[in-house]
């Protein structure tokens, strides 16, 4: 965490009125969310089965949407690989399994792995971000 000196409680008090704007939080978070998200999306790439493939290749992100105060935002797999099955079919099954195919979750073992990465990049950005604003 960030550590802040000020010099008086009205210096301290103009800096947390420029954090309650919430165009300026949401800016924060959004500032915050999208490296750690690549870097997420990067692991499970890194993590699909098939590396070289049209599955491979179809992995993304849905825009991020905000609610309750919230950035979320999804993987997303996309398109048909060259004989016409869907991505996002042979995803499933690939994370799921079905009655001759045991599991294979690559998604979820990669959001698992790179979760704690993740949070570290998102507090040293919002970290990063109040220092320098505070700074002024």
């Amino acid at each position: 965490m960030a550590k802040i000196e000020f010099k008086g409680l009205r210096e301290y008090e103009e800096k947390l009125e420029e954090l309650s704007d919430p165009k300026e939080i949401r800016k924060l978070i959004k500032y915050a969310t999208y490296p750690a998200a690549g870097m997420i999306i990067e692991e499970i790439k890194k993590a699909a089965p098939y590396r070289n493939g049209d599955l491979h290749d179809s992995l993304g992100l849905l825009t991020f949407r905000e609610q309750d105060g919230f950035v979320y935002t999804q993987v997303t797999v996309s398109g048909r690989d060259r004989y016409g099955t869907p991505n996002a079919l042979k995803a499933r099954v690939l994370e799921s399994g079905r009655s001759n195919l045991r599991k294979r979750r690559f998604i979820a073992n990669a959001v698992r792995r790179k979760k704690k990465a993740a949070v570290a990049l998102m507090q040293t950005m919002v970290d990063k971000d109040l220092y320098e604003k505070f700074r002024k």
